[in-house]
């Protein structure tokens, strides 16, 4: 009978072996996909860095050139509001990446909306009008002077509506 244990425990042993093979088979390929699912978020990453470093001097070479760094900035902001809202009403995480490209798309899309307004309302085309030519691309910001009354000083200005007297 001692023979029988003997090779009952020989078996026992084997299977305990194979178990711990299995074992660490399994924990060495859960690892593995860790590794390659970090290498991707880093390249993911890496490349979304790249465009907005790049579209970034893109825009800033146009604002800088075409003079419509106003146009550009609402722009950027618009880009990066619309993301930030998705955000914080579905509670869910965004992409990184998103978060970082958004403004350089959202300044570059000012940019062309003005451009392509500019063209549908050119004379030759005259798809939108007089007044889209008017505040489309050639159109500059209005100047931020003072009104006249106020050129002398603040004081002599009286506003339009009467002011509450002065908290005490």
């Amino acid at each position: 009978m001692s023979g029988g244990t003997g090779a009952a425990e020989s078996a026992a042993d084997s299977c305990a072996t194979e178990n711990l093979a299995l074992v660490l088979a399994a924990a060495q390929r859960v690892h593995e996909l860790e590794d390659s699912a970090a290498e991707r978020d880093y390249d993911q990453q890496r490349v979304a860095l790249w465009l907005a470093l790049t579209g970034l001097c893109a825009v800033l070479l146009i604002g800088r050139v075409l003079d419509h760094r106003e146009t550009i900035l609402l722009g950027a902001l618009g880009g990066f509001l619309s993301p930030v809202v998705g955000v914080m009403r579905s509670q869910r995480p965004s992409s990184w990446g998103v978060l970082v490209l958004a403004p350089v798309g959202g300044a570059l899309a000012a940019v062309g909306g003005l451009l392509l307004v500019r063209m549908l309302a050119d004379p030759d085309l005259n798809l939108l009008g007089q007044v889209f030519l008017e505040n489309s691309w050639g159109a500059r910001a209005p100047s931020r002077r003072p009104s006249p009354c106020c050129s002398d000083s603040p004081a002599s200005c009286s506003p339009a509506w009467p002011l509450p007297p002065p908290a005490s």
